[in-house]
């Protein structure tokens, strides 16, 4: 991968040249600018990972050679009001807009509008819109269509075999496969006639691939905010911001277990054409094309989404005496109250709040933090204590929302039910040897916790847990930073 870019900007204090208001000790300031970026993206497998023949790959790996370009302008403006007056010690307005043109998705559109406002110099009060955009990566609009794996689980139109030589009839009715294009031949009586083949280690075939007629994702946000100082605790200092995050036409794929549990066992007919059924067979595996059993998970702006919360940061310190320095206390910690997805137009919104999973992907916990606690010594050294902490999550198989139950169980999961919450400590410590040499030492994860483990149906792809827990155990490090 590599870019070019071509940038330049004029910033100007106007306040010099007389545009200000009679109200504000501070002129307006203005920046624009243009910049054109080109991004090339080379990508060349050798023939053996084209082949598809790799053991463990599932796929074959196709080569991709093409860019993409986009120019920009962009105002900015700062307004002081009012300032210096009684109850408005600063009043002032923020705005921005850009103008984006890609040479694939076309033109579009961005903006911002913030008023912040100090009635004293203890606290500040901010509120702010905006709309952003993400427009499409290369990958997204160009990566060329291919059938791989994907880790989801049993077909409910597929008889299984119970390890024992017994066969047991498939979970899904006739007319519920024939939703999802399966004959009546194909079906059998949904067990020992049954030809359809079954998932290889809970893995059926996917279709992956770009689209060339993506658009950008915009989304529009507000948020509400304060920031304290307080005069009374000079040591003291914090923000609280309440945030509101609206997602529109997200880029990606409509999830397989959506697709294929919407489709045969939740009524959902709207995406059943997103299941292509292999005309002989009527199975969903196969690795290639030819196969036609597979399901499309090319991408698409499908989905939608909202994401809430509140976000909490404060730092504090404590002088102890001369001779032995002072604490500091420093925490970050956000308070998650909705995490919402609408896969694609119509379909029903669940919340990912508290939840992990197929559906939900990740993990998301309601609350999480980092509080650290230095020790700033007068002998050039520093020490600090830092507690990670994970809330607990429950697996969303087991929630009360139909539309995430994974269809490879079809039953509460007792096995992955929850992730408890997790906490981590760490110690680190600088030591300024000298005005040109530094050293620092510490121990992350000092208690040697292990991560959660976590069905690979769950995590496809993993090492069996999530990338939010520390997954290497207790780790020493040693560096120094020497200067000439």
């Amino acid at each position: 991968f590599n870019m070019r870019t071509l940038h330049g900007e004029i910033t100007g204090q106007l306040g010099k040249y007389g545009l200000q208001l009679p109200t504000a000790r501070e002129g307006v300031a203005l920046n624009f600018g243009y910049e054109h970026r080109r991004e090339f993206q080379n990508f060349a497998p050798d023939s053996a990972e084209q082949s598809g023949l790799l053991s463990g790959a599932g796929a074959a790996q196709v080569p991709l050679n093409i860019g993409d370009n986009v120019s920009e302008e962009w105002l900015e403006a700062r307004v002081p009001l009012v300032q210096d007056r009684r109850f408005a010690k600063d009043l002032l307005f923020d705005t921005a807009v850009r103008r984006s043109d890609y040479s694939i998705t076309g033109v579009v559109n961005t903006y911002k509008f913030e008023t912040q406002w100090a009635p004293v110099d203890d606290f500040r009060l901010r509120a702010t819109y905006q709309q952003a955009i993400r427009a499409p990566s290369i990958i997204e609009l160009f990566n060329p269509q291919n059938v791989g794996l994907v880790q989801l689980g049993n077909d409910p139109c597929a008889a299984t075999d119970d390890g024992k030589g017994h066969i047991i009839a498939a979970v899904a009715t006739l007319q519920q496969c024939q939703n999802s294009g399966v004959t009546a031949a194909q079906y059998g009586n949904g067990g020992t006639t049954n030809t359809i083949p079954q998932a290889s280690s809970g893995q059926l075939s996917q279709l992956t691939g770009g689209n060339q007629q993506l658009q950008a994702e915009k989304s529009k946000s507000w948020t509400l905010g304060v920031t304290f100082s307080p005069r009374a605790l000079p040591h003291l200092t914090g923000s609280i911001d309440y945030f509101h995050i609206k997602l529109d036409g997200t880029v990606g794929v409509i999830p397989a277990a959506t697709i294929l549990n919407g489709c045969i066992l939740g009524g959902d007919l709207s995406n059943c054409g997103l299941l292509v059924r292999s005309p002989g067979t009527g199975g969903l595996v196969g690795n290639n094309l030819i196969d036609k059993g597979y399901i499309v998970q090319t991408n698409v702006n499908a989905g939608a989404g909202l994401l809430s919360g509140i976000d909490f940061q404060a730092n504090y310190k404590v002088d102890l005496s001369p001779r032995l320095g002072s604490l500091a206390f420093a925490l970050n910690g956000s308070l998650l109250e909705k995490a919402l997805t609408t896969p694609f137009p119509g379909a029903h919104t669940y919340d990912c709040k508290g939840l992990f999973g197929i559906t939900c992907q990740t993990v998301n916990p309601k609350w999480h933090h980092i509080l650290r606690m230095s020790w700033q010594t007068p002998w050039d050294v520093t020490a600090a204590l830092t507690w990670r902490y994970i809330g607990s999550v429950s697996n969303d198989n087991n929630s009360d929302d139909p539309t995430l139950h994974f269809a490879a169980y079809g039953a509460y999961d007792f096995y992955n039910a929850t992730i408890p919450s997790f906490s981590y400590f760490d110690l680190a410590g600088t030591w300024n040897v000298r005005k040109n040499l530094e050293l620092r030492a510490g121990v992350s994860n000092i208690t040697d916790k292990d991560p959660p483990r976590i069905l690979l149906a769950i995590q496809p792809g993993g090492a069996n847990t999530y990338s939010a827990y520390d997954q290497l155990g207790r780790q020493l490090f040693l560096a120094f930073t020497a200067r000439l």
